[in-house]
């Protein structure tokens, strides 16, 4: 971490100390400072679509659905952000493990807001494009559960914790 903000300090406007700052604190589940430093990084380079998708892993954590489903929404779809800046969607593809994760937690993000005709089509798209990779496909099948479980839960029924089925469990609330 040291060295991630000395590289900061060095370069204020380089996105990469941010991004490596948030996924260090997400591994460690601090969830809320990941968060930050993803913002930081989408604010030094708005136009990168990994970095949005970074954050939106990172507003999913905080269970910041909303928010999480529209950063996410631009590493699968692409389009324009709210600053201006063309963002180009990611394909899928076998062997980035970190795409495919965008895909997962954009999918999980969908079936939180109640938005599962969509997120099957997600888990679909990464069942059919990522076949080898069981890690995802676990997750894509955990998409697929959730929007049955989403069937049958009475309305108002909080949903469990935003990183169930990401390790360990850990509640997560909304951070400022």
């Amino acid at each position: 971490m040291d060295s991630f903000t000395r590289a900061n300090a060095l370069n204020p406007e380089d996105p990469m100390p941010d991004l490596l700052m948030s996924r260090t604190y997400a591994t460690l589940g601090e969830y809320g400072k990941a968060m930050q430093y993803a913002n930081s990084a989408v604010t030094d380079d708005p136009a990168d679509t990994n970095l949005r998708g970074n954050l939106g892993v990172m507003l999913y954590y905080n269970a910041y659905w909303d928010e999480a489903v529209e950063e996410l929404s631009f590493v699968v779809k692409g389009g324009l952000s709210k600053e201006g800046a063309q963002l180009e969607p990611i394909e899928l593809t076998p062997n980035f493990p970190r795409i495919a994760e965008y895909y997962y937690t954009y999918g999980f993000a969908l079936s939180r807001t109640n938005q599962c005709g969509e997120a099957l089509q997600i888990a679909q798209l990464i069942i059919s494009r990522v076949p080898a990779d069981e890690f995802s496909i676990e997750k894509a099948n955990e998409i697929i559960t959730r929007c049955q479980e989403n069937l049958t839960q009475p309305q108002g029924t909080p949903p469990a914790s935003p990183t169930a089925g990401f390790g360990p469990a850990a509640e997560a609330t909304p951070t400022p």
